[in-house]
C-alpha cells in the first residue's frame, strides 16, 4: 500500500513541500522511557531546520486514515553530498523535558501509587493514565533523585509499563488478575498476513512462587509471604514494611521473572500499532500467545510502508 503522511514544521503544514522530494520516513516507537524519533530524509539540497524545531507527524495509506505519531524537536540535520544530495533531519520526541531529569527530593505518605504518578504529572503538565490506584505506600522517599529515575525505579518494583508519550504520562500494570491487563491496547496478526517473523524462546529460568520479607511492627519480628505455589521459588531480598507491601512486591517480581521466556520480531506491512500495546499473535505451530510490543520501527518510503515489530511474552 502506498504511504501517505502529514507533516507540520511549527505548526505550519509542509506536506505538499516534502510530499514529492521526501525519500523516507522513519518512526521509532519505544514502550518505556527511551525517546520516540523520527527521521526524515529529503532528496536535494535544503536548508536545513533550526535545533529545536518543532515537528508533528502523521502517518498512513490512502485506504486508512492517519494516525497521528507524536511531536518531535529537530536534534541532529546531517547532509549528504555527492552525485544524489539528501538533507536528514532527525527529531526526538518532546516529552522528555529537562525538568523530568532535574534531581530533587520529596516524601510520599499514605497515598496510592496512582497519587504519585498524579503528582509528579501534574508537576509537568501531563495527563496521567494509570490502574495503579488499590496499591498504597505508607511511606516513600525520593532523595536528590529525578522524577523521570523516580518513577521508573517504582516501575520495576511494580512491573508497571511507565512512558511518557503525547504529553500523556503513562503507569500501567503489565499483568492484571494473572493475564496481561485489559487496559493496554490490543492488536491481532496471523501468520499469514505478515512478511516473516522469527520467534525465539530465551533461557531463562520459569518459577513458580515468589517469597518476600516484611518487618511485624507490632510484634516487632521479622515475617515472611510467599506468592504462587511450588518450586522453584524466586527470593526477594528487601524487607518491605508491610504484609500488603511485600505481596505486591512479591507479585511484581514472579510476574516480571516469568516474562521474557520468548523474544522476537515481527515484520509486515504498516499500519497503526504503538510500542507498550499486546500483539496477538495466531496461525504458528507452537508460539500463539498476547505478548508485549517492546518496539515499533516504521519506515515509509516510495517502495511503501514497513513496519518491524519486536516482541516479547
Amino acid at each position: 500500500m502506498q504511504p501517505i503522511y502529514k507533516i507540520e514544521a511549527n505548526g505550519i503544514d509542509v506536506t505538499e513541500q516534502l510530499n514529492s522530494e521526501t525519500s523516507e520516513i522513519t518512526f521509532n516507537d519505544e514502550d518505556g522511557t527511551v525517546s520516540d524519533e523520527i527521521t526524515l530524509k529529503v532528496e536535494g539540497l535544503h536548508k536545513r531546520p533550526k535545533k529545536d524545531d518543532e515537528l508533528k507527524l502523521w502517518l498512513g495509506t490512502k485506504q486508512t486514515s492517519l494516525f497521528y505519531c507524536g511531536l518531535f524537536k529537530v536534534s541532529r540535520t546531517p547532509v549528504s553530498y555527492g552525485e544524489e544530495n539528501f538533507l536528514h533531519i532527525t527529531a526526538t520526541a518532546v516529552d522528555f523535558s529537562k525538568n523530568l531529569k532535574v534531581k530533587r527530593s520529596q516524601t510520599y505518605e499514605n497515598c496510592s501509587v496512582k497519587q504519585v504518578c498524579q503528582v509528579i504529572a501534574s508537576r509537568h503538565g501531563l495527563t496521567l493514565k494509570s490502574d495503579f490506584d488499590e496499591i498504597f505506600i505508607l511511606h516513600l522517599e525520593q532523595t536528590m533523585e529525578s522524577d523521570l529515575h523516580f518513577l521508573k525505579r517504582i516501575a520495576e518494583e511494580y512491573n508497571a509499563l511507565f512512558s511518557i508519550k503525547n504529553n500523556t504520562l503513562i503507569f500501567v500494570k503489565r499483568v492484571k488478575d494473572g493475564k496481561k491487563s485489559d487496559a493496554l491496547p490490543r492488536f491481532a496478526l496471523e501468520i499469514k498476513d505478515i512478511n516473516n517473523a522469527r520467534i525465539e524462546p530465551t533461557n531463562k529460568t520459569s518459577y513458580n512462587s515468589c517469597k518476600a520479607v516484611w518487618r511485624d511492627i507490632k510484634s516487632n519480628t521479622q515475617k515472611s509471604i510467599t506468592v504462587g505455589d511450588g518450586e522453584p521459588i524466586f527470593m526477594l531480598r528487601d524487607n518491605y514494611e508491610n504484609e500488603a507491601d511485600a505481596k505486591a512486591k512479591a507479585e511484581a517480581a514472579l510476574q516480571k521473572a516469568n516474562s521474557g521466556t520468548k523474544e522476537g520480531s515481527v515484520k509486515c506491512d504498516g499500519f497503526e500499532i504503538y510500542a507498550g500495546a499486546i500483539l496477538v499473535l495466531t496461525g504458528t505451530l507452537e508460539d500463539d500467545d498476547e505478548y508485549h510490543i517492546k518496539r515499533v520501527d516504521h519506515i515509509a518510503n516510495k517502495s511503501g510502508w514497513h513496519i518491524t515489530i519486536k516482541i516479547e511474552n
